[in-house]
């Protein structure tokens, strides 16, 4: 098998040059050898699924008596087994909606093949050895004040098609297996209300498990209620933050920054610690109060949200284009008065090469990257097109720290520079961005002369949001240790081969010459010492 990767700039700026040329890795086929055993560790018959999470190929084979099934030819990788036999007695089922519950006895020490990993090594066998794995089950009952047949059951993670989850509305029975993990969740949800309804009650549980054994927990919706904080907001809103149909409560109200004028048009983000992205949005009418435009966004909690996110719900009010951000306590929004800050631009110019920006075939960008509130940053910052002359105007900044770039066709990319918005005057920003430069094919070998394969080359970019967002961290030495780069700005520039040299990596400095249409690729030769 031949495997090859490139990354290469593709722009107007860039003269045609001829085709990308791609230098393969051989790889020879690995080989998988599967055995079926029992609990007792004796061969087994049966079959054995095999898939590719990379390409998603599937392969299968049977298992003979005292033998085993072979894979061969394969490209070398992660695949993942799964295994039957009718030697391995199956789960037991959970019966209809009119059969009784199975026993405690009928579920514990239950045992079936579980889905397992095998590494496929290039010109090597790989030996997979598949036993059956004690289970676990979930049993219980959901208790709650309002009806159990206003609930439904869930797993709350992915979880492989053998589990089963059976549920008694009316008694509030369930049962829930089998599971070959110790840590498993269960959803419990809502059936017959709708997200917005403050009815809504939707709530993880968490177990640890003990395999072969059945795990006994009456599940209460609403004591410890995750949900809770969700249903506190919407309370809020539809009681003084957004206009509601029939409510007395007058609803939010967003001022310009002399504190009397409506801000029409203006838009209210609810963000909470629950949730990644906003939770609700309004928007102000012509008095300024505000009313929702659409609804809750169910987004996963942040498993580690980044720092400066706010921790309790929020309302982030601002009118885009023309005033920043006010963050208001949606505690403390209700029926309030939101103020927008004074208004606050600044101004620029892009220039390539110092040169104007005027009949350049590319298209441009400038960021100013929100700095400390977390995932607020996002709805914070300002993002905008520079004029066919490279002048730009940033309206409606929020008081804080901006980090800003530019950036041209989101390869060639500006310095960044810090902008503080406050009660100061801000100076004009200007950026520049060097000429594109031409192509180079990086050679890397050892003090012997041999080919450097394989290794990650680091390019040292200038920091910033928009360097983050277009450039690659690492990049790859292909079969015969080179490396072909484009997209470089001309000038000096440091690369760093990782894992070789000092601790550091071994650093080199790469001077890329200017872009020109009918110059070849720059070639350039480096000595990586251990």
């Amino acid at each position: 098998f031949y495997q090859a990767s490139s990354l290469t700039a593709i722009s107007a700026a860039i003269p045609v040059r001829a085709a990308v040329t791609l230098r393969t890795n051989r790889s020879e086929p690995g080989r998988v050898k599967v055995q079926l055993r029992d609990s007792k560790g004796r061969p087994v018959i049966g079959s054995v699924h095999m898939t590719s999470g990379f390409s998603r190929t599937e392969y299968s084979a049977s298992v003979p008596p005292q033998g085993a099934a072979f894979f061969s030819d394969l490209p070398k990788g992660e695949y993942a087994l799964s295994a039957w036999s009718n030697q391995i007695p199956m789960p037991p089922l959970f019966g209809t909606a009119d059969e009784p519950f199975p026993s405690d006895a009928e579920l514990t020490g239950v045992r079936q093949f579980v889905v397992q990993g095998v590494k496929v090594t290039s010109g090597q066998e790989s030996l997979a050895t598949m036993q059956p794995q004690l289970q676990s089950y979930i049993r219980g009952r959901i208790k709650v004040p309002d009806g159990t047949n206003n609930y439904k059951l869930y797993t709350a993670h992915y979880t492989p098609p053998s589990v089963q989850i059976r549920y008694n509305p009316g008694t509030g029975e369930y049962l829930a297996g089998p599971f070959d993990r110790k840590d498993v969740g269960l959803q419990v949800m809502s059936a017959n209300a709708q997200p917005s309804d403050p009815a809504f009650r939707q709530q993880n549980f968490t177990f640890d498990l003990v395999p072969g054994k059945v795990v006994h927990a009456d599940l209460e919706p609403g004591l410890g209620d995750s949900t809770k904080p969700r249903d506190e907001v919407r309370t809020l809103l539809s009681k003084g933050i957004f206009n509601a149909p029939g409510e007395t409560v007058p609803a939010a109200r967003v001022l310009l920054p002399n504190g009397k004028t409506p801000a029409w048009g203006a838009i209210a983000k609810v963000y909470t610690p629950e949730t990644w992205r906003a939770f609700a949005v309004g928007r102000a009418n012509s008095l300024g109060n505000l009313s929702p435009i659409w609804g809750e966004n169910f987004t996963e909690i942040p498993v580690n949200p980044p720092p400066g996110s706010p921790t309790e719900a929020v309302l982030v009010v601002s009118l885009p284009g023309a005033y920043g951000a006010t963050i208001v306590p949606l505690q403390r929004a209700a029926s309030a008065n939101i103020v927008l800050p004074p208004a606050a631009s600044v101004k620029g110019r892009v220039t390539v090469g110092g040169q104007p920006l005027s009949g350049l075939p590319s298209n441009f960008r400038v960021l100013a990257a929100y700095q400390g509130q977390g995932k607020l940053n996002a709805t914070l910052s300002v993002d905008m097109t520079p004029d066919s002359d490279g002048n730009f105007e940033l309206n409606g900044l929020t008081p804080g720290t901006y980090l800003v770039q530019a950036a041209r066709d989101g390869i060639w990319l500006s310095t960044t520079k810090t902008l503080t918005v406050g009660n100061t005057p801000i100076p004009d920003l200007n950026f520049e961005i060097a000429p594109p430069g031409g192509a180079t094919l990086m050679h890397f070998q050892n003090a012997k002369g041999e080919p450097v394969v394989g290794r990650s080359v680091v390019i040292e970019r200038p920091s910033g949001p928009l360097t983050e967002a277009y450039w690659p961290k690492t990049l790859t030495t292909d079969s015969r240790g080179d490396l072909y780069l484009n997209g470089l700005e001309a000038g000096e520039h440091r690369l760093k081969v990782e894992g070789l040299g000092d601790k550091n990596g071994a650093i080199f400095t790469l001077n890329v010459p200017a872009l020109q249409a009918d110059v070849p690729v720059q070639k350039k030769s480096f000595v990586v010492r251990p």
